[in-house]
């Protein structure tokens, strides 16, 4: 589950229940509940789509900011007062879409928030390093020349890495 210890006041050696997550709404066109579940995490959270569990059974319920864009959109009826109410958001804000200037979210309704900085409440890590297969993946790896690695560009046909960034972030 998302790192929610910090949130929930605990550790992992102190856990004494288990947080319930409700993820309240999609994460794009998938599941939020499966994107959660599917973080590496050393503590135990128990995590529901919004149709599996009450609302007011909930420690915490999480919503995809990016996907609160519908006016239509409904909203936990009732809330209690140590409910954390997170926005999930894995872009810079200037890509949170229409929501980030919806009223409803001005002041007060989330208490955390999820995101990429390190300076977040809680911070979503979204690096990804891949396991080095072989020996010989191992020594194309080796640092090169300038020259050997041109080499090594000139034969290549596809794309092995783009950088690319429009946050707009400090």
């Amino acid at each position: 589950g998302l790192r929610m210890s910090y949130a929930l006041n605990a550790t992992q050696t102190q856990q004494k229940r288990i947080p319930k997550i409700i993820a309240w709404n999609e994460y794009f066109s998938s599941s939020l509940s499966e994107r959660i579940r599917s973080y590496p995490c050393p503590y135990r959270c128990d995590v529901f789509d919004r149709t599996e569990l009450p609302e007011e059974d909930a420690d915490v319920i999480v919503f995809h900011f990016r996907n609160l864009w519908d006016p239509n959109m409904t909203f936990p009826k009732t809330r209690r007062p140590d409910q954390i109410y997170v926005s999930f958001l894995k872009s810079h804000s200037s890509h949170a879409g229409s929501a980030i200037n919806d009223p409803r979210f001005a002041t007060n309704f989330f208490n955390a928030t999820v995101d990429y900085r390190l300076n977040n409440f809680i911070y979503f890590d979204q690096s990804y390093f891949a396991p080095v297969a072989t020996e010989e993946d191992r020594e194309k790896m080796r640092p090169l020349s300038e020259e050997g690695f041109n080499e090594i560009i000139k034969k290549k046909t596809k794309p092995v890495l783009a950088i690319i960034s429009n946050c707009d972030d400090i």
